[in-house]
């Protein structure tokens, strides 16, 4: 079987209430820069509902596997099919909602385009306040997250 498999080591940080806000309002301006504009904040009721979590990323692991089957020497033998059954995914039109009257917007045309960062440990800037970054420890609680080998 191919796959590609990222197992990221680390314990998540929990974003502190007060930056709350400013945290999902800059994680929607990567994600369809301009949507902030267009829909409300969330209300207090929801983010008191809501739990915001980052991982730095200081380490990761990852593995990638290709090619065709490899076979036993002794099945080799065998009078069966052997391959690979290739999978895809792959990006689509996007499909407005029956009762919106509002055309796709640039943001939802290009998604992802280069919304997302390849450079290590850029998520935790990305959702901290700009004005005023809160280190890593401060006021925020660890989670474990499990490792399984």
């Amino acid at each position: 079987m191919n796959y590609r498999s990222v197992v990221i080591y680390g314990q998540f940080e929990r974003i502190p209430e007060e930056y709350k806000a400013s945290a999902l309002e800059r994680f929607v301006q990567r994600v369809g820069a301009g949507r902030e504009h267009e829909v409300r904040p969330p209300d207090p009721t929801e983010l008191a509902a809501t739990t915001i979590l980052y991982i730095p990323t200081t380490e990761a692991a990852a593995k990638i596997r290709v090619g065709g089957p490899k076979d036993d020497e002794a099945d080799l033998t065998r009078p069966v099919w052997s391959g690979v059954l290739p999978m895809r995914t792959q990006q689509c039109e996007p499909v407005r909602e029956a009762d919106s009257a509002i055309e796709a917007p640039d943001y939802v045309r290009s998604w992802p385009g280069d919304r997302f960062p390849s450079v290590p440990g850029e998520f935790p800037s990305l959702l901290r306040p700009r004005a005023s970054p809160v280190p890593p420890s401060a006021g925020s609680e660890k989670l474990s997250l499990p490792v399984s080998t």
